[in-house]
């Protein structure tokens, strides 16, 4: 087989962005990359080929494979043409490459280092556990691209981890007064001041709950050997500390906010039950937007895991105000405030301002609740939908997909 040339690809792709391009590229990952006395090899005109790559992908609307094969071309020379060509198109905000983007890259047969090239320079929006590592192998993923994620995934939660420690240490001396009534707290009493300030945040005081979800986690950081007594201690850090998230959010104190949400993660909220549910809350609104909360989430979609089912539909409760313009009954409506493009929602014409008044043959008016009964839902499975839009009711279909 004739070796492609760098300047075959460039006459070839024109502008660069076509599936021939991308198959010609991967074809020299494999030619530019060799192993010599157990050694690895890279020919000098790789950096041109992730350069071409970077080109690609961002033609494709692959922002995460575009910033990765960008940051690899920088990685193999800074000062030279393409690493500067490269380094001029990198922006600030990271995106972190999801399972399916690395799977994408080794069911088109790149070279395997060339793969975990990509995974070591990009943050990563998922973990691998060894054991999920070992089925993958054994699945015919190469070993090269799982120790990538491996390793990558070992150092990411190291990394969240001490994150976490600083924040904490800075917030316990800012917080000294709270810290100091924390540590006379009962453990006793834990259950009871939860609810209280739950109540509070229900009530939106945000002063006073915000103060005692941060009290009850530093109660649970700061005297470790008592704290064990708590069943799931460490479910109660993260789970204050995304509710003070929360409160501060509402307030819209949003570097507070991200803050706790940012130990609320590493402390493992994300493994409470029904976390997926709970960052849905119109409560995390104001952070939404911002590009530190889908850094902090590492991609995490705001919606069942793929084990679920899903429609594309991020949905908010209606407020008394809403309901009464529209004339629903007390109790009833349901706003779809994000329809996922492509998803079995935006498939039947469902669109953001929407209000659900009824699944099947009845009336709904919580958004949490639907949004956990929409999880629950077998893939395949079908049901109606009763909505309002300008004045009108409207019914359709919703089937049931596998979540992304």
């Amino acid at each position: 087989m004739r070796r492609t040339t760098i300047r075959e690809l460039h006459l070839r792709t024109g502008a660069l962005v076509n599936q021939a391009a991308e198959g010609h590229c991967i074809d020299l990952t494999w030619q530019l990359i060799r192993i010599e006395n157990k050694q690895r090899v890279n020919d000098p005109s790789l950096q041109k080929a992730y350069q071409y790559l970077a080109a690609i992908y961002g033609g494709l609307k692959r922002p995460a494979l575009e910033r990765a094969f960008l940051k690899t071309t920088v990685g193999l020379g800074a000062d030279t043409t393409f690493g500067k060509w490269a380094q001029e198109r990198l922006t600030a905000n990271e995106v972190p490459l999801r399972m399916e983007d690395v799977a994408f890259l080794v069911q088109k047969n790149f070279n395997d280092f060339a793969v975990a090239d990509a995974i070591a320079v990009s943050p990563l929006g998922f973990s691998l556990a060894q054991k999920q590592a070992e089925e993958l192998a054994l699945g015919g993923w190469p070993v090269v691209v799982l120790n990538a994620i491996l390793q990558k995934s070992q150092t990411t939660s190291q990394k969240e981890t001490n994150r976490a420690e600083t924040l904490l240490g800075q917030w316990a001396k800012r917080d000294a007064r709270l810290v100091e009534e924390a540590m006379r707290i009962s453990l006793a009493d834990f259950e009871t001041l939860f609810k209280r300030h739950c109540a509070e945040f229900n009530q939106e005081d945000y002063e006073r709950s915000n103060a005692g979800f941060k009290k009850l986690a530093y109660r649970t950081l700061f005297a470790e050997e008592e704290a064990t007594a708590l069943q799931g201690a460490l479910a109660y850090l993260s789970y204050n500390s995304f509710l003070a998230c929360g409160g501060y959010s509402m307030q819209q104190k949003k570097n507070d906010a991200l803050d706790w949400l940012e130990i609320a993660v590493a402390t493992g909220f994300l493994k409470v039950e029904k976390s997926q549910e709970m960052l849905g809350w119109g409560q995390l609104d104001p952070i939404r937007n911002e590009s530190r909360f889908q850094q902090i989430l590492g991609g995490e979609q705001l919606e069942p895991t793929s084990s679920t089912g899903w429609v594309g539909l991020r949905l908010k409760d209606l407020s008394a105000d809403d309901r009464t313009r529209r004339k629903l009954p007390d109790g009833v409506g349901i706003l779809i405030v994000e329809v996922s493009k492509g998803g079995p929602a935006a498939n039947v014409g469902l669109k953001v301002n929407d209000v659900i008044v009824r699944i099947e043959d009845e009336l709904v008016g919580d958004a949490a609740r639907l949004t956990q009964w929409i999880a629950e839902r077998t893939p395949g499975s079908k049901f109606s939908v009763t909505y309002f839009r300008d004045g009108e009711f409207w019914k359709e279909i919703l089937v049931v997909a596998k979540a992304p």
